[in-house]
C-alpha cells in the first residue's frame, strides 16, 4: 500500500479505538455540468496516545486490515 496516500474528513463518533469518519468531496455531473456532494463514511482506527473528540478535521492513511471494515488508521 501507498503510504504516502491520504484522505481527511471530520469525525462523526468515538468508541474506544474506532472513529467514524465522514469524508466528503465535490463531483461534477458529466452531462448537466452541475456539481454536487458525495459523502462517504470510513472506520479508522485511533492509537491509544490520541485523544479526539467529535467535529475534529482528521487525516487518515490506509493501514493493513484490523478488523471487517476498519483500513485506515488516524495519523499524528
Amino acid at each position: 500500500m501507498n503510504k504516502e496516500f491520504s484522505i481527511s474528513g471530520k469525525v462523526t463518533s468515538v468508541m474506544g479505538n474506532t472513529v467514524k469518519v465522514l469524508v466528503e468531496r465535490r463531483k461534477t455531473h458529466p452531462k448537466y455540468n452541475k456539481s454536487y456532494t458525495v459523502s462517504k463514511l470510513f472506520m479508522a482506527h485511533l492509537p491509544k496516545s490520541m485523544k479526539i473528540e467529535v467535529g475534529e478535521e482528521v487525516v487518515m492513511i490506509p493501514n493493513k486490515k484490523i478488523s471487517k471494515r476498519k483500513a485506515w488508521l488516524i495519523k499524528q
